[in-house]
Order: structure tokens, then sequence, then C-alpha cells
């Protein structure tokens, strides 16, 4: 775990960051497809945000222009209300921490990270001072003279942090730096890297196609799609409460059942039918008794029993298997609405429900909801 030692970064209340229409087009002819479009957010000094989504969604090109890496076609970037557009990247108030580290495998440990402090002519009794703090932070005083080849990856990944945190800057910026981490330290390192966030107040801009990191990192999560932003929200607003098929879809595992809404009311929720029982659920703003719509149930919001069912609230269906995750079982369900995913924490291993069990099935209605079906 990361020290509690007085770091060389004092805690910052600045680092806000709007961006305006931002748009990017490789070529010069405005028919091209943007590879970023009307890109609108603004981002609070000390919040940590998350650009999620596929490969080839915009989310890397977005953060470089951030950065100034990558020029943008129209629009604006401010940080602190000054425009960054024209502001070359060694100009700008940020640091990067890069998916391969980007280490001089020359270069020790501690030259590694006093190369930026250099480039920048620091006092040396000032560059000292800073390098033993942030070293004494990331917990690297052992290997300060240690050459990067000599370092596991995890302790590359602290370099390369201790390094853009030396600068000071108001903003960092990560492009997938845990995607090269093995799964135990990548949960280590997604912590520490929280944990120090909001212990220094640093306005941080991450970039990653993993939805786990995206959920357990971030303040808000902007979910992408071919350049353009499906959702700003929360983690949990965005995993129960996604604006569109694609974000329930991509945010982790969904059944889509279709449905039939049998009444709107006032209160945002609808009656539908569903497995051959009317249920009443929340309802997307979007959504009118007339169009087509489909209803988003998480599998951990499924309640299944062995038998028929025994309540007019709950349907009925036929076990096609089971995968055992050890924390978790997950059950294929046949039913009249489709096939039904089912998630069961903690299972008990000598009780699991066979393939061909008929089961009753039930669901907590408060947690489904129910999106307009764009694709119909």
């Amino acid at each position: 775990m990361l020290e509690s030692t007085r770091s060389a970064v004092e805690p910052v209340n600045t680092g806000g960051v709007i961006l305006r229409k931002v748009t990017k087009r490789y070529g010069t002819k405005t028919s091209t497809p943007a590879a970023v479009a009307d890109f609108d957010l603004d981002i609070e000094p000390g919040e940590f945000i998350t650009f999620l989504g596929p490969s080839g969604c915009g989310k890397t090109t977005t953060l470089r222009m951030i950065a100034g890496f990558e020029s943008i076609s129209s629009g604006s970037i401010e940080v602190d209300g000054l425009d960054m557009t024209s502001v070359p990247p060694n100009m700008r108030p940020m640091s990067m921490v890069f998916q391969s580290y980007a280490l001089f495998p020359h270069l020790s440990v501690r030259e590694n990270i006093a190369y930026g402090l250099k480039i920048k002519k620091m006092p040396a009794a000032r560059i000292a001072d800073d390098i033993e703090s942030i070293l004494a932070i990331m917990n690297l005083s052992g290997l300060a003279d240690r050459s990067p080849r000599e370092l596991s990856g995890g302790q590359q990944q602290r370099v390369a942090l201790a390094r853009a945190l030396v600068m000071r800057p108001k903003i960092l910026l990560f492009d997938e730096p845990l995607s090269n981490l093995d799964a135990k330290l990548r949960e280590q390192m997604r912590l520490e890297i929280r944990q120090l966030q909001r212990r220094l107040g640093i306005t941080s801009i991450f970039v990653t196609h993993d939805q786990d990191e995206a959920m357990n990192m971030s303040d808000r999560i902007v979910v992408m799609s071919k350049g353009r932003i499906e959702q700003v929200a929360e983690p949990s607003v965005v995993y129960r409460h996604p604006e569109s098929m694609f974000v329930a879809d991509f945010v982790g595992k969904a059944n889509f059942l279709d449905v039939e809404v049998q009444r709107m009311h006032d209160d945002g929720t609808a009656e539908v039918q569903v497995l051959g029982v009317t249920v009443r659920v929340p309802s997307h703003e979007d959504v009118r008794k007339e169009d087509p719509v489909q209803l988003l149930v998480r599998p951990e919001s499924v309640r299944i029993t062995i038998g028929s069912p025994d309540s007019r609230r709950a349907g009925v269906g036929t076990v096609l298997g089971s995968v055992f995750y050890g924390s978790s079982v997950e059950y294929e369900i046949e039913t009249e609405s489709g096939n039904l995913l089912v998630s069961i924490a903690d299972p008990d291993v000598d009780r699991l429900i066979p393939t061909g069990c008929e089961v009753s099935i039930r669901l907590e209605e408060n947690r489904t909801w129910l999106l307009p079906d764009l694709h119909a």
C-alpha cells in the first residue's frame, strides 16, 4: 500500500477541464467520418473520470487531444478557464502515464523520475528533495538505483506514476496503464492509484476498455461508441440505468427480454408482461407505450427455485446448463420470453440445480430497467 508520507506533490484544488464540441477528423474532407464528434464534457477539479468503450470508439484519441498530442479539428479544450487548443503538450499542466510505461531503459529509477524536472531546469536541491519524497510515497526507495529491466511490471508502473506525479501536474492522464499487468496486480494497482488520487486531489482522466477498472475507480464514467458520448454518469447509474441499449450491453452482463408495455405510470414506472406475468418496472424517460421496448435484467437480479411457481408474480423456465465460478454460479434458463442468464452468489456446490430441471423465476422488479428498442 502507498505510504502517507508528505508528498512532493501538494494537494490541489485546480484542474477543471471543459471540452466543447471537440471533433477530430483525419484528413481534410468534411465527409470523412469523425474519429471523435461533438464531444462535450465538464470535468470538476479533483474528479476521477474514466473514458470507457470498445476499441476504436475514440477514447484514446480524446485523451491525446486533451494532452496536446493530437490536434483538434474543431471545438475547444480549456483548463481552469484557459484555452489549451494551441498550447503545446510540454506547456500544458498535465502528465501522462502510458500503457507501455515509456521508461528509459538506460536510466535508473531515480534518473527516470528526475528526467522531466531536469528538462524544466529545476534547481538541483529541489529535484533531490522531490525525488526522495516521491520515492517514499511510491514505495520505491530501495529500488532507486535499479534499471527498469530489473523491476517487476508493478514496480515499473509505480515508477511511471512517480515520474508523472513529481511534475506537480494539475491533471493526470492515464492511457490504459494497467493492461500489461496480471489480474491480481491490476486489482492492487487500481486501489493504489485511486487512494493516491483521492489524497492528492489531482484531476484524473483514465482510459480503459476494462469495465471493472471503470466501475471500481471512477467518480463518473464516460461511455463512448463510434466517437460519440453515449452516457456520462456515476458507475451505479451507468450500470442500473443505462441511457441506451449499447451502454446496457457493453457494461456488465445483461439479459434483454422482449416485453409489451401494458400501462405507463406518472412515477416513471411501467407495467409490462414478461415471463407470462405482469410486473411493474422502472422505465427510461423515452419509453412510450406504443413503441418497441426491451427489459434489461442483470443476471444477479433474478431469483430461481426448483419447481413450479408458487406465486402469480413468478414465471417458469428450464435449466439449459450452468457454469461454476467458485464465488458464483451462472445458469442459463430457457423461458417463453427468451433465454435468461442467472447469477447466484456464494453457491452451495452440493446443491447446484441440474440441467433439465424446471425452475420458478422471479425478477427483482425494482432492479430491472425498461429501455426503448431503437434497433426494432
